[in-house]
């Protein structure tokens, strides 16, 4: 099997990359992307926190939030439901060691994927341990 490029413009990447001292193959798949201005491109490949976008635009943020900080102060027990996949299991080590570091009670669950398949299960959760 062989990798099939889309084309772009050759000048286009050539003086994208001549700019950003990277390959002619960064600068095409930096176009292809979509992202033809050196700042851009740039700011693409040496990303920084200040890029992020504000986690309290996502609707429910805040409330999400005050549950966090009401199940720390409780001391509840906190599931994390995670999934088997690359980004899945990322973030429930992530999630685990964050919380873990703030003293939280932690339990995880990552599904077998033969045997309980996508998404979450409502059994999986309702064998949860209850919190106490």
């Amino acid at each position: 099997m062989r990798w099939q490029l889309a084309s772009t413009t050759a000048d286009q990447a050539g003086r994208l990359a001549g700019e950003l001292g990277v390959s002619p193959l960064v600068g095409s798949l930096l176009v292809l992307r979509g992202i033809t201005e050196p700042e851009a491109a740039h700011d693409f490949l040496h990303p920084s926190l200040t890029q992020l976008h504000d986690p309290f635009l996502m609707a429910g943020m805040d409330a999400a939030v005050e549950r966090w900080r009401r199940a720390l102060e409780q001391r509840e027990k906190i599931l994390i439901y995670g999934d088997y996949d690359v980004d899945g299991t990322t973030a429930v080590v992530v999630l685990l060691a964050a919380l873990g570091s703030l003293g939280a009670r932690v339990e995880v669950h990552v599904p077998h994927r033969l045997r309980d398949g996508d998404g979450m299960r409502v059994p999986v959760v309702e064998r949860a341990p209850a919190a106490g």
